[in-house]
This record gives C-alpha cells, sequence and structure tokens, in this order.
C-alpha cells in the first residue's frame, strides 16, 4: 500500500485539496467539507469521519453506502466509518462521496482551530484595516515588524518560495551570500481576522517545508505566525521542535497583537 501513497498525494492535490502524511506514511488524508478523509495505509482501509460527532459519523455512514457496497462499509464504529477497500481509484471515490455532502454537520472537522472558539485579535479599524494574509507576507510595513520579533533580515527576504511539491513558502530568509535559504515564515491564513494556527499550516511549517530538498539542508529558522495557537497545538509545536533542535533549527512562534488602533506582533513562549 506504501507504493500507492504518491498517487494518492496527487490524487488529492489535483482535486483541489490538501494532503496530509502520517508519521513514517502511516496514512495519507485531507479535509473535505469538513470530514477527515483518510487513505490508511496501516489499517488497510479507507477512513472517514474522525473528530466529527457520533451523530455525524452515523450521518456519513449511511451517505457513503450510497458510493459503495455495503459489503466493504463497516459504519457501525463510534469514531470513524471505515471503508475495508484501498486503491487510489476506491479513494477517488471516496473524494466524490465525501465533496457530494450536503447536509449540515455537527462538529465539522479539518482544523484543531475550527472546533474552537478563539480567535485572536482583528484587524478592523486598526492600522491595518486593509491587510490580510498577503500583506503580513509581502508588505514590508508589516514584514518589517515579523522580523524585528524573530531576528530575521527584511533586506534578505523573498516571498512565495516555490517547493518541491509546487506548494509556496510564504516568505524565506537567504544567507549573506544570498546562495541558500537559512529560514522560513509561514502566516496563518485568515490572520486578519484573528485565526489560530490550523493543521494544514501546522504541518506545512514542521513538516512539508523544512523537508524540501532545497530548504532542508540549510535551514536554522521556522518562524510561523497565527491569531494564537491552542493547547494541542503548541504540545505538537513543543515535541516537533525538540526534534529539530538536533539539527539546530530553531522554531519561533508569533501571534498578533493589538494596542488600541494599533496591531503588533509578540514572541510565544511555549
Amino acid at each position: 500500500m506504501t507504493d500507492n501513497i504518491e498517487g494518492v498525494v496527487k490524487l488529492i492535490e489535483d482535486n483541489g485539496y490538501t494532503p496530509l502524511v502520517g508519521k513514517n506514511n502511516s496514512l495519507v488524508c485531507c479535509y473535505i467539507n469538513g470530514i477527515k478523509t483518510e487513505y490508511q495505509v496501516s489499517a488497510g482501509c479507507l477512513r472517514v469521519g474522525y473528530s466529527n460527532s457520533f451523530d455525524d459519523i452515523k450521518a456519513i455512514g449511511l451517505h457513503v453506502l450510497d458510493y459503495f457496497d455495503e459489503e466493504f462499509v463497516n459504519n457501525a464504529l463510534k469514531n470513524w466509518v471505515d471503508i475495508k477497500l484501498y486503491s487510489v481509484e476506491d479513494y477517488e471515490t471516496l473524494i466524490e462521496c465525501i465533496s457530494s455532502i450536503d447536509f449540515e454537520l455537527e462538529s465539522p472537522s479539518g482544523s484543531r482551530s475550527s472546533r474552537s472558539l478563539n480567535t485572536g485579535v482583528v484587524f478592523e479599524n486598526s492600522n491595518f484595516s486593509n491587510a490580510h494574509e498577503r500583506a503580513t507576507t509581502i508588505g514590508p510595513r508589516f514584514m518589517n515588524m515579523v522580523c524585528k520579533a524573530s531576528g530575521m533580515d527584511l533586506f534578505k527576504m523573498d516571498a512565495e518560495w516555490g517547493t518541491d511539491d509546487a506548494g509556496r513558502i510564504d516568505g524565506v530568509e537567504m544567507d549573506e551570500t544570498e546562495k541558500f535559504p537559512i529560514s522560513i515564515y509561514e502566516c496563518q491564513s485568515g490572520i486578519q481576522n484573528g485565526a489560530y494556527l490550523d493543521d494544514e499550516h501546522l504541518n506545512k511549517s514542521l513538516l512539508r517545508y523544512p523537508s524540501d530538498p532545497e530548504i532542508a539542508p540549510t535551514l536554522k529558522k521556522i518562524v510561523i505566525l497565527a491569531g494564537g495557537y491552542t493547547k494541542e497545538h503548541l504540545i505538537t509545536i513543543k515535541w516537533q521542535s525538540e526534534l529539530l533542535k538536533v539539527k539546530n533549527i530553531e522554531v519561533i512562534l508569533l501571534k498578533t497583537n493589538r494596542i488600541e488602533d494599533k496591531i503588533g506582533v509578540e514572541i510565544v513562549n511555549y
């Protein structure tokens, strides 16, 4: 089944979703309509509904029967629905199935922060009223604050750095000779609305981008900006940062703050 991982990743990207690969290639998944949709390598099946409510999972299980024969579907589980099939073609059918869901979910999945009411500061009626994610990644006025807080050099920053898997890093700091990258910077989507770090940006910041062939050999610093961080994410980041320390890579977390109508950034201790 591990031979299918590359095909599943491409399939997810071709359908406009973001693939997430589990530790030791144990699974590949993406979030569709608030539902975690998994290609389970270790379990030898397809799996949907993890982190949704019990009632959601029951509804998802019934919907799955419109696309897969009942003999392959185990929808009597409390925490997810399993489909005892695992070809790339079967996963393509599952994507079509979950994409077609039009009923309302009780507890959408997709990111830890999406299940939380936590939000950070908003930019409305501030000195960055017209700013959004792009402004915080390529706008020199905002990037100057990010660089001062994180120790990066604004004049050595390149934006929208292309990676081997076709993703683009929000910002990359180059070395003195401007020949290789030494820092990467990732900003959470919806930062202007105080969005907390989500699973997608966590994965990109700490797993996908640092593993890129042009980044990995010379990387010294990872900088993440979000409206805030859940306790669960902070635990994950702390664990991952300990592993990265072995390679002399520092992880710096930043969050936005606001004093009256002035937006700023500050370091988050974890």
